[in-house]
């Protein structure tokens, strides 16, 4: 292991008394709708708990055929684009899921049953490369190279997904 320590999900907002009107329960509904949002982003979440997941999937996939085929191993490369990305990712953003790809690669995936799908994918060339469909039907994709923020554009595509 790296080093990095795991974390829980934290309560953001904690609950401690629940009242019996008609508008503390109501308030008590917003504040569990709440703590339920803020769990899935980035901030709730906290950061350590997802480079840790990509530190755990890189070590699982460093053999050749890690997959039962053909898959190449991770390479260093493709983990360090990757953990410096995770890092660049806004806290209001929900967590992608850590994803190995059989070429040697690392993806981060959105997935929203409701909306589609969202893909960014590391190769370890300093690049990323994205791929999203939307319920909509919309589809986006390009390569970019990897810069010291975050993009607005990706961003807003992932955005896209858990609007409501």
């Amino acid at each position: 292991m790296i080093g990095f320590l795991p974390a829980e999900p934290i309560e953001i907002l904690p609950h401690y008394n629940a009242g019996v009107s008609a508008e503390s329960k109501a308030l008590a509904l917003i504040h569990a709708e709440f703590n339920q949002a803020i769990s899935k982003t980035i901030f709730g979440q906290l950061l350590i708990p997802l480079l840790t997941d990509l530190e755990e999937v890189f070590l699982e996939c460093l053999d050749e055929g890690w997959d039962g085929y053909n898959a190449r191993p991770l390479s260093i490369a493709s983990y360090t684009d990757a953990l410096n990305f995770l890092r660049l990712i806004p806290t209001n953003i929900y967590a992608p899921d850590i994803v190995p790809e059989p070429s040697g690669g690392i993806g981060l995936e959105w997935i929203s049953s409701d909306a589609g799908r969202f893909v960014l994918s590391f190769d370890g060339s300093g690049t990323y490369a994205y791929a999203g469909i939307f319920k909509s039907g919309a589809r986006v994709r390009g390569i970019e190279p990897i810069n010291n923020s975050f993009p607005k554009e990706l961003k807003d595509f992932i955005t896209r997904l858990y609007r409501k």
